[in-house]
């Protein structure tokens, strides 16, 4: 499973951190990677375009098909409470 949780700087609090740990705690595969920075940026891509592109596309037909799942921050913590537990 793969997650990307976007939020601002004025969010990240012990709470949220709590959260996430708890989420990866059983897991000693888990890799955690945090990115800093401006939201002006945030439109520079990384990769290629067409690869870029490709992946929407992916996630579309994924979304398309009910294989995409959107949580709000509650519904996550809930999930992974229930599904994770400490």
């Amino acid at each position: 499973m793969e997650a990307v949780i976007r939020i601002s700087g004025t969010e990240f609090d012990e709470q949220l951190f709590a959260s996430i740990r708890s989420f990866i705690k059983n897991s000693e595969e888990t890799e955690v990677t945090i990115t800093i920075g401006n939201r002006r940026n945030e439109n520079l891509l990384e990769e290629a375009q067409a690869a870029y592109l490709n992946k929407i596309d992916r996630s579309a037909r994924e979304i398309e098909e009910g294989k995409g799942v959107v949580f709000t921050m509650k519904e996550f913590e809930e999930y992974v409470n229930k599904n994770f537990p400490g």
